[in-house]
């Protein structure tokens, strides 16, 4: 097990774990009986996840959870 001191040093933090607000931009999609699947991409991080919007005047809600 490797072990590492944190002090208040940026770059002892990994950059990975690190949030941000995702600016989602879909990538592709379909139709389905419960509403309209949308493969979406965070181009910020590369994050991907897939929403599902049921009716077009509702925004979508995500299905999963963020990959990255």
């Amino acid at each position: 097990m490797i072990t590492r001191e944190i002090y208040n040093d940026p770059t002892s933090v990994d950059t990975q774990s690190r949030t941000h607000e995702h600016g989602w931009a879909v990538e592709s999609s379909h139709s389905t009986s419960m509403g309209r699947v949308l493969y979406v991409l965070c181009d910020a991080c590369g994050a991907r996840r897939v929403d599902l919007q049921h009716h077009t005047q509702v925004p979508p809600a995500a299905l999963s959870k963020d990959l990255i």
